[in-house]
């Protein structure tokens, strides 16, 4: 959402594209973040697992 209102030309002059994952940290323990982010692509994978079927 960061870069969207950047044209898609640009965007990919940039190495930006749409399956970009921007984190923003702040001052959280690592091992929160790390599972934040493994529940995340947990839920893609059982999204992406559920409209295959």
């Amino acid at each position: 959402m960061t870069h969207a209102v950047v044209p898609e030309e640009s965007r990919e002059k940039m190495g930006i594209s749409n399956t970009l994952i921007r984190m923003s940290c702040g001052l959280e323990a690592w091992e929160d973040i790390w599972a934040d982010l493994e529940q995340s692509l947990d839920k893609i994978k059982t999204a992406e697992a559920n409209v295959l079927d």
